[in-house]
This record gives C-alpha cells, structure tokens and sequence, in this order.
C-alpha cells in the first residue's frame, strides 16, 4: 500500500508534463554531380536514409544544444529528447520534438530543422567543391593529352604537305564527284545534240529550196490553195505531222486541191517563185545545232580528263587517310572530352553558387495545446510499488540463500561431488563430538588403511586434528541402549580406554613422557579389549612416508586416521591426500561457498575417496539427514 501511494504522488506530482511538437520536410532530390546523371525518384529513395543519418551526428547535435542553450545536456541524453520518422516513397521526413512547455517544444522542433538544413547546405557546398577539384584535375590531363595529340597531328600534316587534310580531301572528292558529274552531262548533251542534227539534216533534205512568191490566177481558189500550201510547208518545218496546226493545215490544202482540181473557181495568169523560208529556217537550225554538237564534244573531252586529274589528287589522299583519320579522330575526341569538362565544371560552378539540399520544409512546428499523453506517469505508478516488492523479495531471498553458502549434508555432497559421513552440532554444542565419533560405528571398525582428515579452511584446522585424535583413541563401537526404555544411556565413557604397556614397564621403568604417549590405547569392543595406535598427525615438514612408516600385522591392521596441519594449497597437500586411501575433510555448515567447495577438489588433487564431515550445523537443520551420498564406498576405498 505505501509504495502504491508513493508512486501515485509521484506520478501526480513529480513528473512533468511532456508537449510534443512536429516539423515536416519534404526530400524532392538533388541534381547528380557526375556527367550526364539525370535524378529519378529511386535515387531519391536510395539516398534519403543516408542523408538523415547527418541529423544525429555530433556536430548536428552540438549546434542545436548550442542554440537551445541546453549545454549541460549530453549529446546522447539529447537524441532521445526527438525523433525523425520517414517514408521512404514519398519523401516525407517528420521530427518530433518533446519538452516541458508548448513553446520551447516547437523551437526545439523548428531549431532542429534549421540546424540540419543548414548542415546538409555546408555538406552539399562541400561535396560540390571536392567535385569541381577533381574536375579540375582531369580538365588539366585532357588539355595535355589534346596538346599532345594535335602536335602529333600537326607533325603528320607538316610531313605530308596538308594544311587540313579533311577539308582538302573533302574538296577533292567533291571536286572530283563534281566534274564526273558535269562530264556524264556533257555525254548526254552530246547525244541530244547529235539527234538534233540528225532531226534537222532530215528536215533540210525534205524541205524544197524555191517556193511560190507571188502569182496571178484568175481562180481565187488556186490562189487560196498557194497560200495554204506554202503555210503548210512552213508548219512542215516548225511542227510534226501528228500535231494538230499540222493536221488541219493538211486538210485545208487537200480540201483546196480537190476543189481546184474539180475546176471550181478562178484561173490564175502568172506565178512568181523564190527561196523557200521554211527550208533557210531548217538549214540555219542545222548549222546551229552542229555548231553546238562540237562545242559539246570539246567540253567533254576537257571534263573527262579533269575528272581523271581529280581522282588521282583523292588516291593521293587515300594513301595516308588511314593514319590521318586516326589522329584527326584522336584529337576530335580529345576535344570533344576537353569541351565537356569544361562545360560540366560550369555547370556544377553555378550549383555551388546556389547549392540545393534537395530538402523543402513543408510545416513548421508550432505550440501543441496540450500535453502529450505520457506513459511515465503510469510507469512510476506501477513502477514503485513493483520495486518495492522486488526489493523486498531479493531481501527474503538473499536471506534465504545466504549468499550461497551451504548448510545441510545433502547441499554439500551435492555440491561437492562426495559423501558427507556425517553431521554434528559441534563444536557449538562441545559434548556432540563424542556423537559424531559414535556415529560411525557401523564402518570405522571394519575401515582399514590410511585416512588424511583436513579442514575446509584455517579455522577448520584444529577440528580436524581433533577428530583425528576422537577417531584415533576415543571412539567404542558399543553403544549402550536399554531396550525397553524410553530413555538413551549415555555411551561408555571416554576415559575406559588405557595405555597398554609393557609387561617390563612400571614406574621403575623409567618412560618418559613421549614413549607413555607413543604407546597404543585399549578401547573396549564389546567384552574385550583391543589395542589402537594413538592418531598420526601429518605437518608440512616431512608429509611423505609417514603414513606407511610403520608396518602393521593382520592382526592388528585397522583405520589410521592422520590429521594435516600444513598449508591448504600446494603440491604437499595433494601429495598427502594422493598417498591416503581417504580424504576426510571436515567443512563448516553455513560458513562455505559453493565455489569454495568446488575448489577443494582442486587443491586435494584428487576426486575419489573424497568425504566431508560437517561441523557447527544450525539447530534448525539438525533434524534433517545427517549423512548423504555413497557412505560406503568412501570408507572402502583405496588410494589412487
């Protein structure tokens, strides 16, 4: 309930209201700087993500923040202040700007805009400039590579006599064609000419040469009949017979003849004849005619043999056309390059004159009336009282799992990849050591061989060399129950055991203090006594041969416990704990990490034969199991 009331004053109180404010632009493209490149509206929607990625850069940022006078504000806490949103089709670019108050939500909107804007002018400027550079570069190497052609053409032309071998020899192959042409003419006049003649030699030789000049008749029809023939004769000259004058001029003349001969008018008395006209006309078109024939045939014979002249001037050029065309080809390419160079770093001179982002702002932002609806304030308000019960169940958690240190026998064989042979409050409880040792009648008094008995840590140490003594000298396999009884009696007590010495030994026997302790105890097993040798303690001085230095019979072979007191890491721990059958180690309930335990393995230098006795177990676990994993095979193994 108390974070469910804090987090809605919060909410309500503490968490400002958020305004947002949109701007939009529209990208319609810019104009290619390469040669020729036309834009289209696929490079329009190639190049928009490119360009808006300049809207986060930091100088962009910086600029803004700069302006909005929002300096202490990180350029990355900034970017999350908007956001742009694009559609790539259309070109439409929107950003959304978020602040406290309405108004400062649309400068920040507005001011962004500008900024990039801006940017993208000083890039596209600079992206312009670098071109022209470049351009500027290959303009120089195009006018050098044309120099150097046309001095190469220049040479060719000096060596071979021409001064522009294209021009000339297009001259020549239209003088040529020309007078080819003007003879084939001449041919042809030649021939009409001489039907001409022909025509007229024809009509020269029908035509009579005297003709009526004048008569007296006293028949007007004969009379009518002169004129009409000697107008005949005429158009015999001038026309065809099939032309139509000719024809009734015929019919007029044989119509007169036929009247004349019938006897029909008046007689004549006298005809007067002269030259005929008709035939001096056909005569002097003669002369014409040849006269024009030969002025023809001389005419032809001049333009053949200028025509002859001609072609022999353009085979003259044909013999070194080949390599003229190409470096007159090779310079008009080069010229054609230079020319275009120069004219497209014009062209992009002008742009950087008036640069173009290809961006157009379409709405600018202005003061929203409301607030933005925020989804802080339900997070805050759901979020506290959350927190809190998070915090609240890591606490309970943490408490439980105790910074995963373990407690119970199952835990730590679990853990620690062995058996635990047993559990005990002590030292706590200092009177549950003698438990522990009796606890492990059922396999102590038939174990044999070597047991190394080491403490998890330092403060383990005198534990274990404690319950290598117990092990040793103070543990009975009788445990004394009065069946019948609700009551458990008490084990026998832990000074039944004695020395056993000597039959010579007495006070007269002089032993001294370590021969008394060095001599073996008699513990009772059931009726009898048997003798143990008292607990083997192993230091880092000498660890090796000690635990088989003392040979021992079958009748007296048994469980020799040996507790290590030197450093808990090294090659002389493991060297101990390899050379024992058994590894007993004796670990601290609630006091060990999972990862301290897993790195005993580590340190003894062994896995097998590996067991864990634990010590200082709370009240609380001390109903649960007190042995765990496979006991048995722990008290039967051997060394490795």
């Amino acid at each position: 309930m108390i974070g469910v009331v804090v987090g809605v004053v919060l909410a309500k109180f503490v968490i400002k209201h958020n305004y947002d404010s949109s701007a939009s632009m529209r990208f319609e493209g810019v104009q290619p700087l390469a040669e020729g490149a036309e834009a289209s509206s696929q490079d329009v929607r190639r190049d928009l993500p490119s360009r808006l990625e300049s809207l986060r850069r930091d100088e962009v940022l910086r600029e803004v923040r700069h302006r909005m006078g929002m300096d202490p504000v990180p350029l990355a806490a900034l970017q999350n202040l908007f956001e742009n949103t694009q559609d790539a089709e259309a070109g439409l670019v929107t950003i959304t700007a978020h602040s406290t108050t309405p108004e400062e939500a649309a400068r920040f909107a507005n001011t962004i805009v500008d900024t990039f804007i801006e940017y993208q002018l000083g890039a596209r400027r600079r992206e312009i400039e670098t071109e022209i550079a470049n351009l500027d570069g290959r303009i120089v190497a195009a006018r050098q590579e044309l120099d150097g052609t046309r001095s190469r053409y220049d040479a060719f032309r000096t060596e071979h006599g021409v001064t522009d071998l294209t021009t000339e020899q297009e001259a020549a192959l239209e003088q040529a064609a020309d007078l080819r042409a003007e003879a084939d003419l001449a041919a042809a006049e030649i021939a009409s000419l001489e039907a001409r003649v022909r025509e007229l030699r024809e009509e020269v030789r029908r035509q009579p040469r005297m003709q009526v000049v004048s008569s007296q008749s006293e028949s007007v029809d004969q009379t009518e009949l002169a004129r009409a023939e000697a107008h005949l004769e005429q158009l015999r000259g001038q026309l065809s017979e099939d032309h139509p004058r000719f024809q009734v001029a015929d019919r007029q003349v044989r119509a007169l003849r036929e009247r004349v001969r019938s006897g029909g008018g008046s007689k004549v008395g006298s005809v007067s004849m002269g030259a005929s006209s008709t035939f001096e006309t056909a005569a002097t078109a003669l002369a014409t005619a040849s006269a024009d024939l030969e002025a023809a045939r001389q005419r032809s014979v001049q333009l053949q043999r200028l025509a002859q002249e001609a072609q022999q001037r353009v085979a003259a050029f044909s013999a070194i056309e080949g390599d003229a065309t190409a470096l007159l080809a090779d310079v008009q390419v080069k010229q054609t390059l230079l020319n275009n160079l120069q004219n497209h770093r014009a062209r992009l001179q002008n742009m950087i004159e008036n640069p173009d982002t290809g961006f157009r702002v379409i709405a600018r932002a202005v003061a929203p009336e409301s607030a933005a609806p925020s989804k802080r304030k339900y997070y805050v308000a759901a979020g506290v009282p959350l927190a809190l019960v998070l915090l609240v169940l890591v606490v309970v958690v943490g408490r439980e799992l105790r910074g995963l240190k373990l407690h119970t026998a199952s835990e730590i064989s679990f853990w620690g990849n062995g058996p635990v042979v047993g559990t005990t409050t002590w030292p706590r409880d200092p009177s549950a050591a003698g438990d522990l040792v009796a606890d492990m009648d059922d396999f102590v008094p038939k174990s044999t061989g070597t047991m190394l008995v080491v403490g998890a840590t330092e403060h383990e140490m005198p534990l274990a060399t404690e319950l290598a003594k117990q092990l040793a000298a103070d543990w009975t396999d009788t445990t004394l129950i009065e069946m019948g009884r609700d009551t458990l009696v008490s084990p026998i007590p832990v000074d039944i055991g004695r020395r056993s010495l000597p039959a010579s030994a007495g006070p007269s026997a002089g032993l001294s203090t370590q021969e008394f302790e060095a001599a073996p105890t008699q513990v009772q097993r059931g009726g009898s006594f048997e003798l143990l040798g008292p607990p083997t303690i192993v230091s880092a001085v000498a660890p090796y041969g000690v635990l088989s230095s003392t040979p021992m019979s079958d009748e007296t072979e048994r469980l020799i416990p040996t507790a290590w007191e030197g450093p808990l890491n090294g090659q002389q721990l493991r060297r101990a704990a390899r050379l024992a059958d058994r590894v007993l180690v004796v670990v601290p309930s609630g006091a060990i990490t999972v990862t301290q335990l897993g790195d005993l393995a580590n340190r003894l230098g062994r896995k097998e034969g590996v067991g864990y006795a634990v010590v200082g177990i709370a009240d609380e676990y001390s109903t649960l199991p007190d042995r765990s994993g496979n006991v048995e095979a722990f008290w039967s193994a051997t060394r490795e």
